[in-house]
């Protein structure tokens, strides 16, 4: 291979890489903040432009300072990109682990390279951490990415790149080639440098297209849920309606659902403003959560209005769901485990399923159950069809005087 088509390749890579990086930071500015990593990926973009020409200083600089500064490119790059990664799955980085293996393998080359020139061993120091960096992407795209194109995509370019690295090593390693810069080298190398310059573009390309999949995914939740408490809208109640119905049906099983409205939530925006009327509904949101099972479905319908879809064999798991909601809001009361937050009680009507299977007779129902709670006095669960239930806690004195206080 000329020197001339290999400095064409190198300014190819170049312009590529930012382009990319042009690309990664337009999503990085406009995406939303729900899709983290996109700050890391495009600044390991970014000095990964600056790798070509930090290489091509051998024709000013003397070759061991332009390595060094080279090589910086290469690491920064790597770990930026390797860090990006980390955060895009929500993973914690362990900086300390990350950094200390990071400077060990850049020291090695320093070494190999200053005091004791061994151009084979710092290739290889060089190919296990730039391996070592990719397998830990490939892993953390297994393992915590989605069952998507995108995913295995991108797996399939970081494993060919791997390979590239490797050979390029094995070959330089076992023939104990002598020193070469990046415009020099044998076959090995330079198909290393044939797939480096393609796929710094390919791979940039499957970053983003991982990129716009989680986009997608998080517009799609920005659809189907309420802002506020982050339980699912009306829209988003009737898709996993539709799909728990399906389910409960193949199982022979009944749903159930529990309307719960806040008592005197107005008098509670009236007296303490808007802004505690948010975080008692963000509070009640958290209290309904702690006590469903993984399958159930929690959504708000009205300001101060929720409802729970959950599958159940009979009344009685319904009730109980019930009872253990009001009976965490008497104890905080009681014990005044959150003092920030007014003293509010809530009121439940629990319908079961008909054989119609509609959405709406299922809530229609729940609802007249929550109209006769209200009716008789708020605090109160009651199940459609059904003689109306006491306030809860009865097997309680003094958390039932609690609730009886708060009505």
């Amino acid at each position: 291979m000329s020197p001339e088509l290999v400095h064409t390749m190198v300014l190819m890579a170049t312009a590529m890489a930012a382009g990319i990086s042009l690309v990664m930071f337009s999503a990085y500015r406009s995406f939303p903040e729900d899709i983290q990593g996109l700050g890391y990926w495009c600044l390991g973009a970014a000095v990964s432009v600056l790798i070509g020409p930090s290489y091509g200083l051998v024709y000013v600089l003397p070759q061991a300072w332009a390595l060094i500064i080279a090589n910086c490119m290469v690491f920064v790059s790597t770990i930026a990109i390797v860090a990006g990664t980390t955060c895009f799955f929500r993973r914690p980085i362990y900086w300390p682990a990350l950094l200390v293996f990071s400077g060990t393998a850049y020291l090695g080359i320093l070494w190999f390279l200053l005091l004791h020139d061994d151009f084979p061993v710092r290739i290889v120091i060089a190919a296990f951490f730039l391996c070592s960096m990719y397998l830990l992407q490939v892993f953390l795209i297994l393992r915590h990415g989605d069952h998507h194109f995108s995913s295995y995509f991108l797996v399939g370019l970081l494993l060919i790149q791997t390979l590239a690295i490797l050979i390029n090593a094995c070959h330089i390693y076992q023939r104990q080639e002598t020193p070469f810069d990046i415009f020099h080298g044998g076959f090995a190398h330079q198909f290393y440098l044939y797939s480096n310059t393609f796929m710094s573009l390919l791979i940039g390309v499957g970053i983003m297209l991982m990129s716009t999949h989680e986009l997608q995914k998080c517009l799609v939740q920005r659809a189907l849920t309420d802002p506020l408490t982050e339980a699912l809208n009306r829209r988003g109640f009737d898709i996993a309606y539709q799909q728990k119905n399906a389910a409960a049906a193949s199982l022979q099983i009944r749903l159930s659902a529990l309307v719960i409205d806040i008592d005197h939530f107005k008098a509670i925006n009236d007296q303490y403003g808007h802004g505690m009327g948010d975080l008692v509904l963000v509070d009640i949101v958290k209290k309904i959560r702690d006590h469903l099972k993984p399958d159930d479905v929690l959504a708000r319908f009205g300001g101060e209005e929720f409802v729970v879809l959950s599958a159940v064999s009979s009344t009685d798991t319904a009730l109980e769901l019930a009872y253990a909601i009001q009976r965490q809001l008497a104890q905080q009361t009681a014990q005044q485990t959150n003092p920030a937050l007014p003293a509010y009680t809530i009121s439940i009507g629990i319908a079961l399923q008909k054989d119609d299977g509609h959405a709406e007779a299922l809530i229609h129902a729940a609802d007249r159950a929550l109209y006769r709670a209200k009716k008789k006095g708020r605090n109160r669960v009651c199940v459609d069809g059904q003689t109306e239930f006491d306030p809860v806690l009865t097997d309680d004195a003094k958390y039932q005087q609690v609730s009886l206080n708060m009505l």
